[in-house]
């Protein structure tokens, strides 16, 4: 049983005659004609009695064409509901602290006025967290620094950094490890890129750190820096707009290791619809 079919029914009901129909549903008559003998032969009784060119509904035809009207007014209203309405949708998005007060509150803001029925769920962690997150379905995308290579996701490389070591002010210049004494590193918690690259730095230059100073975030960071308890890796942009800026001295890294490429990460078997709405402002 076809929709078309039962809209046929209704409008022959409406409108008491075949060639009337017809005219409302721009067919020829004898289609109708055809289309309601197909239905009644499917239904196993006859829905109309016909003398000469009239025909009137019988006891099955009225009772079918009521059923067919809720059936039809069920079918428009889902139409209407998908191609007039925006379906609701969630983005749920993990990001870097950095990331979250740089950049997120513009995007986010966009991405919303385009699509006002996103409901957006903002997470801030590091990327081992975030990777770990959308495996669990926490998460539809990231935002992470220097994602590593994973055949489970799916990268989009959208915009760079520049990192800087951050000391306290009135710190001599630092062009290497050894310039720091005693080396103590302010750091985020294992899985952070920011400190996967300070720890680098040092590496390259043949130092371990004497301590690291552990915090939970960049404002943390900055006071600790600016109290004297060691140095740290941050990007440029966000020293630039912190309050504290004045307290600390800020130094360039080598060339080659001062830029932070981000991207967009999800899963390959969960594409999002939101997630490449964000990433295309973001880009």
């Amino acid at each position: 049983m076809r929709l078309e079919d039962l809209t046929i029914l209704c409008a022959v009901i409406a409108e008491g005659s075949i060639a009337k129909a017809a005219v409302r549903l721009h067919r020829v008559p004898s289609g109708v004609t055809a289309r309601i003998k197909d239905l009644e032969r499917e239904l196993g009784k006859p829905l109309f009695t016909r003398t000469g060119k009239s025909i009137r509904p019988t006891a099955a035809g009225i009772a079918a064409a009521t059923q067919a009207k809720a059936v039809v007014a069920a079918v428009e209203t889902l139409r209407a509901a998908i191609v007039d309405r925006p379906v609701p949708q969630r983005l749920r998005v993990g990001t870097l602290e950095s990331t979250a007060a740089l950049r997120m509150p513009a995007a986010l803001a966009h991405l919303q006025r385009e699509h006002p029925e996103v409901a957006i769920e903002l997470r801030v962690a590091n990327g081992r967290e975030l990777l770990s997150m959308m495996l669990a379905d926490e998460l539809d995308a990231a935002l992470i620094g220097d994602p590593p290579s994973d055949h489970r996701f799916a990268i989009r490389q959208l915009f760079s950094d520049t990192l800087v070591l951050v000391a306290p002010a009135r710190h001599l210049p630092i062009r290497k490890p050894t310039d720091v004494k005693p080396l103590t590193l302010v750091v985020f918690r294992p899985g952070c890129v920011y400190r996967a690259r300070l720890e680098s730095w040092c590496a390259r230059g043949g130092l371990v750190p004497n301590r690291l100073v552990e915090v939970g975030s960049f404002h943390a960071v900055i006071g600790c820096v600016a109290a004297g308890m060691g140095i740290a890796l941050v990007p440029e942009a966000l020293v630039a707009i912190h309050p504290g800026r004045a307290h600390v001295s800020i130094h360039p890294l080598p060339k080659g290791t001062q830029r932070i490429r981000h991207a967009m990460v999800w899963r390959k078997n969960a594409p999002s619809a939101p997630a490449e709405w964000l990433a295309d402002v973001m880009s």
